[in-house]
């Protein structure tokens, strides 16, 4: 999550947190990646105004329409094309290693 102010004569007016999730897909083919986005879903929460206020699910309906009007397709046109991982020309044997998974990473390091 991010924060967002918005400032009016160096004060600050409005002070947002915004989340992000996304759901698409990725596909590897050797050491080439494509994929798409599918969504990309907003939450707002309206943490100050002082304009008044604010209503957090038309924030989310703006920035959801703006997302799939603008990054989505320069992200996808991005993916669609794909892109190369570079090679490995030589691995390396370790002794020591460390492969740990979490919902949301791969971690592995080695010596």
């Amino acid at each position: 999550s991010s924060g967002i102010n918005a400032e009016y004569g160096g004060a600050t007016v409005i002070n947002l947190k915004l989340s992000l999730k996304t759901r698409g897909h990725l596909n590897i083919a050797g050491n080439v990646i494509t994929g798409s986005c599918d969504e990309i879903k907003t939450k707002t929460v309206v943490v100050s105004s002082k304009i008044g206020d604010i209503d957090a699910g038309l924030a989310n309906d703006i920035m959801d329409d703006l997302f799939s009007k603008t990054i989505i397709p320069d992200v996808n046109a991005f993916f669609k094309k794909g892109f190369r991982l570079p090679c490995v020309d030589k691995i390396i044997d370790t002794k020591k290693a460390i492969a740990e998974t979490k919902d949301d990473f791969l971690r592995v390091c080695g010596d």
